[in-house]
């Protein structure tokens, strides 16, 4: 009963890991060609009843404008650095709460490992999130500088 339960967790999260990223990959690609074949229908309904209309202009005001490159990356530095420090707040406080319960006589310190290593990596991803913030910021300023 015991192999049976092992083989039905190890179905489970193949099911999770590698089905449910296949099936949402083939869900956005779906949708994104639903939203190309509307926007063709709809340019063609056009040019079928206006032989006049401009094609460029028309799909211009389809397709929003794209934003500069500056703009993406003063929006991505905002979000990294966010990230970063959120999970490095949050990494601090999952280390300090389990050496904080561990310190009590009836908590188990088997347990503290498990809460430093859920400790640990958020607080590698919030690091490396200021890190690419910090460089991200660097060469930012080097590129209005060369300009």
């Amino acid at each position: 009963m015991n192999n049976v339960t092992a083989a039905y967790q190890l179905i489970f999260i193949i099911a999770i890991c590698v089905l449910l990223p296949i099936k949402m990959a083939s869900l956005l690609y779906k949708n994104k060609q639903y939203e190309t074949q509307k926007k063709s229908d709809i340019l063609m309904a056009a040019i079928e009843k206006n032989a006049d209309i401009n094609v460029q202009d028309f799909l211009n005001k389809f397709n929003p404008p794209r934003k500069p490159f500056e703009e993406k990356m003063k929006t991505m530095l905002h979000l990294e650095l966010l990230w970063g420090a959120i999970l490095l707040i949050v990494g601090l406080l999952c280390m300090l709460c389990f050496i904080g319960l561990c310190s009590f006589e009836g908590f188990d310190t088997e347990y503290m490992t498990l809460g430093i290593i859920f400790g640990i990596i958020p607080i590698g991803i919030g690091a490396g999130l200021l890190v690419a913030h910090s460089n991200g910021k660097k060469n930012m300023e080097k590129n209005k500088a060369q300009s």
